[in-house]
């Protein structure tokens, strides 16, 4: 098992919550940007990106009771405090006080319909989306934290798909820069063999080595269609959109701090496409 070593604030945080999914028998797992932090820098030591005070994570469960026993043992332990406004919000607490860290629980598995649609009780128009959401579960990797507990963390794979979810849900800026970033690391996580393997199941695509991503795509493509099959449909329908358009948002808002814009935004555009032609 890799092992993870993180500041004392993140294992306070985390262990209430992982000690609540333990006991209660749920399959979890650490998504979003702490989720790249941990995973990418404090383990791989790659750039830290942008900063976040949230911890996000998806519970595989099959009902909203399930889900509220899992909401109201998690502020039972005194470290949270369940928001008024957002469902799946619990904020940290300090004596009594909020902090600005704030843990979000997501659901997905059989509480969705078989579109990976959910509605939110008591508001009747909110739906959310959940694919994606059980395949990052199956697939994430246990660390075990400063030698006290075990964290499921997601991989880049899963990542880059559930920021496309994320990007195709509200387009968000944070969302695209997520994305670039695991287009600029995912290849220092990954052993050799993975990548050679995906390029020789995939020689028949062709993509400009002088690329520098290259390899990602190559990687990416091939880890979706291991562990992603049932949501390619959906990762093809948020990313093929954009390829069409003369100027696209999504790849636009990647690439928005480069030095040299275009020749990047024709470098990601190219391999997306690229990326579509692997898993479609």
């Amino acid at each position: 098992m890799k092992e993870l070593e993180l500041q004392n604030e993140d294992l306070i945080l985390l262990r209430p919550v992982v000690e609540v999914l333990e006991r209660l028998n749920i399959k979890f797992t650490l998504i979003g940007a702490t989720a790249r932090y941990f995973y990418f820098h404090k383990f791989y030591a790659r750039e830290e990106g942008r900063a976040t005070n949230d911890f996000d994570f998806t519970v595989l469960i099959d009902s909203w009771h399930q889900y509220d026993e899992i909401i109201n043992e998690i502020e039972q332990t005194g470290k949270f405090k369940k928001s008024t406004t957002n469902i799946h919000r619990l904020f940290f607490i300090i004596d009594n006080k909020r902090t600005p860290f704030k843990v979000d629980i997501v659901p997905s598995g059989d509480i969705s319909d078989d579109n990976f649609e959910l509605k939110i009780p008591k508001k009747e128009n909110e739906v959310m989306t959940t694919w994606g959401y059980k395949e990052a579960i199956e697939c994430s990797e246990k660390f075990i934290v400063n030698n006290e507990i075990i964290v499921p963390i997601i991989g880049a794979t899963s990542l880059f798909v559930l920021k496309t979810k994320s990007w195709n849900d509200r387009k968000a800026p944070k969302d695209a820069s997520d994305l670039i970033y695991v287009l600029n690391n995912i290849t220092a996580c990954e052993k050799d063999d993975t990548l050679y393997e995906a390029i020789e199941k995939y020689e028949d695509i062709e993509l400009d080595d002088k690329n520098p991503y290259y390899e990602a795509i190559f990687i990416l493509g091939n880890e979706i269609n291991e562990n992603f099959k049932e949501v390619r449909k959906y990762i093809i329908n948020t990313i093929s959109p954009e390829l069409k358009l003369e100027s696209s948002k999504l790849i636009g808002t990647m690439v928005e701090q480069e030095f040299n814009f275009q020749e990047k935004y024709k470098q990601i555009h190219q391999s997306l496409s690229k990326l579509i032609q692997i898993i479609s």
